[in-house]
């Protein structure tokens, strides 16, 4: 019996060490698992052959109108300022139903410039921002805008973009995914000239 008790305690002994050792190791591994996410510019964007806006190398010219130039088609773009997503804005084609069944692709954006939409990022880098676009160019409206996005350690990340509205006469729907680059040197109103 007194063998038993002793083999016990050395056994709830052993544990409480374990436990009392587990701790520090599982802090130092959440730490590991921030993934970085600098601060800058981040963006991607899809081009068509069209006004002048890109030549062929995807370099941003100002109005050169000898040069192949190309429009951009689809695109995101935001800033990370401490770890928060702000001021995101997009620009893509959606496909409406209309209630008489008839479809048309329309390109729904830019969105609207607002520097008071944020969202935090997450420790693993992987989270969303959503927001109503009450207007945009294509006259669609109130269209929920959802922007997935996953920050990689030692990658370029990666951004997914969906658009849904319905009223009472159509209902609208785009997806596009994204690979994200470093917009930096790419100015904010890119938006206003792209169409």
């Amino acid at each position: 019996m007194r063998t038993q008790v002793h083999r016990a305690l050395i056994g709830l002994i052993v544990l409480g060490t374990s436990l009392a050792l587990a701790a520090p190791t599982s802090a130092a591994v959440g730490q590991e698992g921030l993934v970085p996410v600098p601060n800058g510019r981040y963006g991607a964007l899809w081009a068509a052959q069209g006004p002048c806006l890109f030549n062929r190398d995807g370099e941003l010219v100002v109005g050169n109108t000898s040069l192949l130039c190309y429009g951009a088609e689809k695109l995101i773009m935001f800033t990370v300022r401490n770890r928060r997503i702000v001021n995101p804005r997009v620009m893509l084609t959606v496909t409406c139903r209309y209630t008489d069944g008839t479809t048309s692709d329309v390109t729904f954006g830019p969105t609207s410039n607002n520097p008071d939409r944020t969202a935090p990022i997450p420790r693993s880098g992987n989270g969303n921002v959503s927001w109503v676009e009450e207007f945009d160019s294509s006259l669609i409206r109130d269209a929920t805008v959802t922007v997935s996005y996953t920050f990689r350690r030692g990658r370029s990340g990666l951004a997914s973009v969906d658009v849904r509205s319905s009223d009472s006469e159509s209902t609208c729907e785009g997806f596009q995914n994204f690979r994200l680059g470093d917009f930096s040197g790419i100015p904010s109103s890119i938006f206003d000239t792209a169409r």
